[in-house]
């Protein structure tokens, strides 16, 4: 297993004008988070680390890239994220962010990894190590000149693709422009399109239907229109 964070990037936000000043305070509270958040998985073990009962929170079921708005909008008391986005919640919370780092809170837990088959490595030690190098190397260089490796990752996937790989594209949007990501922080879902229509050179606003890939993936095409401009069934 190659660990690829140094620490957990795990942290939890939340508003100071809601009288939240630690973990503790968040008994009673709402946290929303996607259902199958990891977040979620570890919660109990960072509420235990600080003499809570891991019950006694309320999850609140909200897309990934609607943490931020539902803050902002006070639907929800708290929520998680990696601090790769800090910024954003930073520039857009200001003063009135509430933050801890769940490192600094009791529990420093695994972030991303990468897991090898271990009858592979037993066999290929040697091609094993080479790929963590290479990674390591590939991080290293992504941190310290992040836009390039950000605009490979647009090239290598292409600019429509189906809602679950958008969210890859939500952050990569994030990463790549301070105008996308304030639009794509506060969950805006008709600014969000506008980055890709500027790339892609079609009108994102006509009708999509998704088509299967040759390698499985899902793309969304636009349909067909007639004369009128109606979408054609057949």
């Amino acid at each position: 297993m190659f660990n690829v964070y140094a620490n957990s990037p795990q942290g939890l936000y939340w508003l100071k004008s809601s009288g939240i000043k630690t973990v503790k305070d968040l008994a009673g509270k709402k946290i929303g988070n996607p259902a199958g958040d990891g977040a979620r998985t570890i919660w109990p073990a960072l509420a235990k680390a600080n003499g809570i009962d891991p019950n006694s929170v309320t999850w609140v079921n909200i897309d990934a890239n609607s943490k931020l708005a539902a803050l902002k909008a006070k639907s929800i008391d708290a929520t998680t994220s990696f601090y790769n986005i800090h910024h954003i919640f930073q520039r857009e919370l200001g003063d009135d962010m509430g933050f801890v780092a769940w490192k600094d809170a009791g529990l420093n837990t695994y972030g991303n990894t990468v897991i090898v088959n271990g009858d592979y490595l037993k066999k290929n030690k040697a091609t094993v190590a080479a790929f963590v190098k290479v990674t390591q190397k590939a991080f290293a260089a992504c941190v310290a000149a992040p836009n390039p490796c950000v605009q490979a990752l647009i090239d290598a996937n292409g600019a429509l693709q189906f809602d679950n790989e958008l969210q890859n594209w939500r952050l990569v949007e994030v990463l790549m422009s301070d105008k996308y990501s304030k639009t794509v922080a506060l969950g805006n879902p008709r600014r969000r399109t506008h980055g890709r229509r500027l790339r892609a050179g079609q009108d994102l606003h006509r009708p999509r239907r998704a088509v299967r890939r040759e390698d499985g993936l899902h793309q969304r095409v636009p349909r067909p229109l007639d004369q009128d401009g109606e979408v054609r069934t057949a």
